[in-house]
């Protein structure tokens, strides 16, 4: 984690969860960043096989994950930051179209069909977990694929 600059803590979860907004000294680009106590979370070698799976998706609306590191005591998870332009569908200030929504509703189904082809069962999908974006196109972000699991 010695590559990363620490910007701002975004959150921290009862479950010894923090998220964090970091800037990677090495490609200046900015990232989120989720700490998971090590103990709480790792149950062997089904867990370096989900880590493994979840690096490997690649979907339009899945947040990819772009890096996994360990230590003694935690768990490292890099993933793209979320722009500005996008909002969590918990936090949006107008209320969507029945246009819109549709919209949303069918790019979420798309990639609940993705995961499951994939042997994938997305057990947390909820509203903080879905960003919409501002620009009224119904393009979504899905954040923390698999990230319940560990």
């Amino acid at each position: 984690m010695k590559n990363y600059d620490i910007m701002q803590l975004l959150g921290h979860s009862h479950n010894e969860i923090e998220s964090l907004m970091v800037n990677s000294k090495v490609t200046l680009q900015v990232s989120f960043l989720k700490v998971i106590d090590f103990k709480q979370s790792m149950r062997g070698e089904q867990n370096q096989r989900l880590i493994e799976q979840m690096c490997t998706l690649k979907h339009p609306s899945i947040v990819p994950i772009r890096g996994v590191y360990v230590d003694a005591k935690n768990l490292y998870i890099v993933s793209d930051y979320i722009a500005d332009s996008y909002q969590s569908l918990l936090n949006i200030e107008k209320v969507l179209s029945e246009a819109q929504l549709s919209l949303v509703i069918e790019k979420i189904l798309q990639v609940l069909v993705y995961l499951h082809e994939k042997k994938i069962i997305l057990n947390n999908l909820h509203p903080n977990n879905v960003f919409v974006s501002n620009n009224n196109d119904g393009d979504i972000l899905i954040t923390d694929v698999g990230l319940n699991q560990l």
